[in-house]
């Protein structure tokens, strides 16, 4: 996430640091969206990395198996959505591969 406006990019900096210390406690973000729930489930088979830029904070996430690649790129969606549409998107649950949706939520759109 970047931005050309300094005071935001301390916020965006501290803010992806706080969640990656949350993600790596266990500390639950979101518990009610599908797609959080089953990161957090997988959270020891995911790999992140985050790296503060100029601009904003560099996050990398990675996972060997392919179910949860899929899993990554709807959260990468989903933070997508966040950016551009501010705190009404965070209101909306996230969309997920339908493995998800067979294990968690049967009623939910799958990404």
């Amino acid at each position: 996430m970047t931005s050309e406006n300094p005071g935001l990019v301390q916020v965006l900096q501290a803010h992806a640091a706080r969640m990656a210390q949350r993600f790596g406690q266990g500390r639950a973000i979101r518990s009610w969206d599908p797609l959080f729930s089953a990161l957090f489930e997988y959270r020891d088979a995911l790999s992140v990395t985050l790296r503060n830029i100029p601009e904003g904070v560099e996050t990398l996430m990675t996972a060997d198996d392919p179910k949860l690649v899929e899993l990554i790129h709807c959260n990468d969606l989903t933070l997508h959505q966040f950016v551009q549409h501010g705190v009404e998107a965070s209101k909306n649950r996230s969309r997920v591969p339908d493995w998800v949706l067979e294990a968690y939520r049967p009623d939910i759109d799958a990404c």
